[in-house]
């Protein structure tokens, strides 16, 4: 092939390269315009799909289709699942509401932003969310297994439930729906909670029907008593506190003159003939700190005038002393079998009398030298008071506004049982009318068996049953910050230890059947679908 020909060769293979090229790039560039093309689809329709996904997503189609727990028959959707969580919260917060800054809890804040030890504080919660609908659903399931259905009375109490929501909407001037956005999550409908609260009924309806069933006798109480001493067991004590007064450049002569010498203090004290001795011992060296230290206060606020009409509310020597030994007075519990306190085992050792006394002493690396002086003011002993009954009619300040209305309307009421039989019938009776306790139609408003507990009943209510002059048949009004209570005393229940033994040990065995029922039955958790839950 002559030279020429060979070039004309190159430059149609050059020409044929490039239209190869050239080719190659139209494609391109077509596909490049087809995947723009898509993209921009993409994108618009990913705009209307995110509206149409917030749209759907606000009527809680997403939560009523996402199972989050189930068991055999029942599923629990992430719509319930979230009034559970609220639930949880909700009581949380009401119960401990004057120390949330000191649990570190903000509820203006998102609870996934918020630690919790090494979680947060959605894991708390949702974690007692998730064991208590573990219990609903396996209670459930045996409710089911044993024919249980819900009557009349208890959709009437979920009717009524629902229907007390929905007055404190209309209260709040809000509408109902966004309520219920508002306290459990958007797309929160009346349904949800409808659901959440017939499966919790059911659940309640063999939990409660089976704890009914129990049935204990004094030995068998007696017998869960003295294997749960540290429970129901304690001893009443007072104690004194001496400092040894060491001065920081003080060499090893001088900090053990000052251990001596508050030890000797120590020692003294502990000679008291009796707690009344003791008792006035420690006065004595209480009023000299106080004089010495309002002296020392007077002194160095000599700089600061008071108007001359202002009122000193600073309480006398004599008030501030008389707190001070209140104060040393304690009650410890029985010491659990492993304990290593030496103070409670002696405390609680047989033989031991009231005027007893003992010291502790610093340990050998201690860097403050205190010598602890404790005395006996009240020997082993179990609340072995008789609990009392009593019916009562519940007034609101929810529903009256003021407490001050709620009592008119008690003493309307209280009137209107004057004017009839004046019995405990009839008493039950007017309560099943009136009173806003949600148990009333099931007992008249009885409580049997209340202890002097005031943290389980209101302090006021405490106080008139268990007043010295009170009999059976006495009725009369007494009231709190939000509510207004008509008592009916019924007389004396069993003895306060025994009652409390009862419910302790009637929990924990529920607590055991309920736990054994997952034998039976399976309860699956999706913990990833449940982390999408917001709270």
């Amino acid at each position: 092939m002559g030279k020429g020909q060979r070039a004309r060769n190159e430059r149609a293979g050059k020409r044929e390269e490039m239209k190869i090229r050239a080719a190659k790039l139209k494609r391109r560039k077509k596909i490049n315009k087809i995947i723009g093309i898509c993209v921009g689809i993409v994108a618009v329709l990913a705009i209307a799909f995110g509206i149409a996904y917030n749209a759907v997503a606000a009527t809680g189609y997403f939560l009523r289709n996402t199972v989050a727990m189930s068991s055999d028959n029942y599923t629990v959707d992430n719509a319930m699942m979230t009034y559970y969580l609220k639930n949880e919260y909700y009581t949380f917060t009401n119960q401990y509401s004057n120390y949330l800054s000191m649990y570190g809890l903000d509820t203006s804040k998102s609870l996934k932003n918020q630690s919790y030890g090494d979680s947060t504080w959605f894991d708390y919660f949702m974690g007692q969310a998730k064991t208590q609908v573990n219990d609903i659903l396996l209670c459930a399931e045996k409710a089911r297994a044993e024919g249980y259905e819900l009557n009349e009375d208890d959709k009437k109490e979920i009717d009524d439930s629902i229907e007390s929501m929905k007055s404190y909407a209309e209260e709040n001037e809000i509408t109902y729906e966004n309520y219920l956005s508002t306290v459990f999550d958007k797309g929160i409908k009346e349904d949800d909670v409808r659901r959440a609260l017939e499966l919790s009924a059911l659940a309640s309806k063999y939990y409660n029907t089976y704890s009914d069933s129990l049935e204990y006798s004094d030995e068998d109480l007696q017998k869960y008593f003295d294997e749960n001493k540290p429970d129901y067991v304690k001893a009443d004590y007072m104690k004194y506190t001496f400092t040894a007064d060491v001065a920081s450049d003080a060499d090893d002569t001088a900090k053990q003159q000052a251990k001596d010498d508050a030890k000797a203090k120590a020692v003294s004290l502990s000679e008291s003939a009796s707690v009344e001795a003791f008792t006035e011992t420690i006065t004595g060296y209480l009023t000299e700190q106080e004089e010495k230290s309002r002296a020392e206060s007077e002194a160095a606020e000599t700089e600061q005038e008071e108007s001359s009409d202002s009122e000193d509310s600073t309480p006398t020597v004599e008030e501030a002393v008389a707190d001070a030994v209140e104060s040393a007075k304690s009650t410890m519990s029985y010491p659990a079998q492993d304990s290593e306190d030496e103070v409670a085992k002696w405390l609680f050792e047989d033989g031991r009398k009231v005027g007893d006394t003992y010291i502790t002493e610093p340990d050998a690396d201690a860097t403050t030298f205190n010598y602890v002086v404790y005395i006996v003011t009240k020997t082993a002993y179990s609340d072995d008071y008789n609990t009392v009954n009593a019916r009562h009619i519940l007034f609101t300040t929810e529903t009256y506004e003021t407490v001050e209305k709620a009592t008119e309307k008690a003493k309307e009421v209280v009137a209107e049982y004057n004017s009839g039989e004046k019995t405990e019938d009839a008493f039950a009776e007017l309560a099943k009318k009136y009173s806003e306790d949600s148990t009333v139609d099931e007992n008249g408003g009885l409580y049997e068996n209340i202890t002097n507990d005031t943290q389980s009943y209101p302090e006021s209510f405490v106080n008139w049953c268990y007043d010295d002059a009170r009999k059976a048949g006495d009725v009369d009004i007494v009231s709190t910050d939000t509510s207004v209570h008509i008592i009916y005393y019924c007389g004396e229940g069993e003895t306060a230890w025994k009652s409390i033994a009862r419910v302790n040990k009637n929990s924990e065995d529920c607590e055991a059947h309920v736990d054994s029922l997952a034998e039976s039955y399976t309860v699956v958790a999706k913990d990833g679908v449940i982390k999408k839950i917001k709270a």
